[in-house]
């Protein structure tokens, strides 16, 4: 899909804020981490960021009631975004991560009834950044929802 991602150093700091106030939900990092610069493509990571949030905020009861935790540990940074919606049916797990799958549950926050019958493209292109930067991306938890992304942490050089 992508076979060249551009990487430049990005804060962990100015992220969480970018994506705080793009979004306006809660974020979470602890101290090391906020002061953490890391390396890997901005843009690819920031669409798939995007479509965990933006798929968050049709699920849950409240779009404010998404949050992401970013931290680093075992030599990856690990993006947690969790929402209290109705979650992922046992059935859909695995489905949800190949290319044209689509699921709509009971998504309280379309915004038109067609809204979130999409192309079925989010979840798989998350997946392919995930991969594209050696990473991953699963679920975590299905009720509420918690989606992870790790990208191996490629510490920016000062």
């Amino acid at each position: 899909l992508i076979s060249d991602p551009q990487k430049t150093t990005i804060s962990m700091a100015t992220l969480a804020a970018d994506v705080k106030i793009k979004f306006n939900i809660s974020t979470q990092l602890d101290d090391n981490t906020r002061a953490l610069t890391f390396v890997a493509d901005a843009l690819l990571l920031e669409i798939a960021l995007d479509n965990l949030i933006s798929n968050g905020q049709t699920f849950a009861t409240d779009p404010k009631k998404v949050s992401l935790r970013i931290s680093v540990g075992d030599g990856l940074v690990t993006f947690l975004i969790e929402d209290d919606g109705p979650g992922v049916p046992d059935e859909y797990l695995d489905k949800i991560w190949e290319k044209f799958s689509t699921y709509s549950n009971h998504a309280p926050n379309k915004q038109k009834p067609s809204s979130h019958q999409g192309f079925g493209l989010g979840l798989y292109l998350v997946k392919c950044i995930a991969e594209i930067h050696g990473g991953s991306a699963r679920v975590v938890h299905q009720q509420p929802s918690l989606f992870e992304l790790q990208i191996p942490l490629v510490e920016a050089k000062v």
